[in-house]
């Protein structure tokens, strides 16, 4: 082999090797340049089933993972009454799928980002709402739970998002956030003040 042929074969071995070591880097912490990377390399890493993209590493290590994640809703059936239609805690072939699906709800509700949070919500409620089982129910309120197997037994969840649905003309929907007591003030009326 030749001195030349030599510097090519080193050289893709050392970018083959230096792609799939950014892949499982970028887990840990990620920068802009390393996304940027990221994203030229994709066609490689996806093409040879080379890419790593794992759970955060702060939801694996957090103190709660033991709690199981839900969503559940009330609807004009049962309007009294809560029933989970997403759950971690069920052991079924869409676990991981429900996992991923509601790992960015709770980061959105534990950074507040209600926008994002109600995106989300809104296409889980039109896809239950849509579905030929749904028999026209509509879902009246919403909320994120993160329950621990003790919660459980005594019927207490801890709740990160509780929204009810506002119904417009056109069929369209919206989320009106309830606000919790600590949170709420009571409306005083001047004596005083005229119109």
């Amino acid at each position: 082999m030749n001195r030349w042929s030599r510097w090519i074969i080193n050289s893709l071995i050392l970018f083959h090797f230096g792609a799939i070591g950014l892949s499982y880097a970028t887990n840990w912490r990620r920068s802009t340049v390393q996304d940027r990377i990221l994203v030229w390399l994709q066609p490689y890493l996806i093409g040879g089933n080379w890419y790593q993209e794992m759970l955060p590493i702060e939801w694996i290590s957090d103190a709660n993972s033991n709690k199981s994640v839900r969503v559940s809703v009330q609807t004009d059936a049962t309007p009294n009454q809560w029933q989970a239609v997403l759950d971690t805690s069920v052991n079924s072939a869409s676990r991981a799928k429900i996992d991923r699906f509601l790992h960015p709800l709770v980061e959105f509700a534990k950074s507040e980002d209600t926008e994002g949070l109600t995106r989300i919500l809104k296409s889980l409620v039109e896809h239950i709402e849509s579905e030929p089982t749904a028999n026209t129910t509509r879902i009246l309120k919403i909320r994120l739970e993160k329950v621990s197997q003790m919660e459980l037994e005594s019927n207490a969840v801890s709740i990160l998002y509780e929204a009810s649905l506002a119904r417009f003309p056109k069929g369209e929907f919206g989320f009106v956030t309830d606000i919790e007591s600590h949170r709420s003030v009571r409306a005083v009326e001047s004596a005083g003040s005229s119109p």
